[in-house]
């Protein structure tokens, strides 16, 4: 009956170490993506930027009018490219995690990964 537990244990770890791996193997940035997807990772870049102007997540300022503090605390997007099972490939972007504890609309859109 112990030896039926530790096989069922046995096969349940690697079912875990299978689903973890398989995610995180499908996720790469943006540089990879392209490389890997070419235009089909540009295209969803370009997708998701232009859902983020559209809903004028991002205001254009002139650089020269900020001060030095000003520009140390300006936030750097991380972009992810997913390959989702259909094929389809899905883009994240998230904020470096050291600059700002909230993102948009309060909630926090750190980058997921140390």
């Amino acid at each position: 009956m112990l030896q039926q537990v530790a096989d069922k244990m046995d096969e349940l770890l690697d079912n875990i170490y299978k689903y973890i791996f398989g995610h995180t193997m499908t996720q790469m940035t943006a540089t990879a993506g392209i490389k890997k997807h070419g235009q089909a990772a540009v295209d969803a870049l370009l997708q998701e930027f232009c859902q983020l102007d559209s809903k004028n997540v991002f205001e254009t300022l002139d650089a020269s009018a900020l001060t030095a503090s000003q520009k140390q605390e300006v936030l750097r997007a991380v972009n992810l490219i997913k390959e989702k099972r259909s094929g389809k490939l899905k883009v994240q972007i998230y904020k470096e995690r050291d600059k700002v504890s909230h993102g948009i609309h309060g909630r926090s859109h750190d980058f997921p990964y140390d």
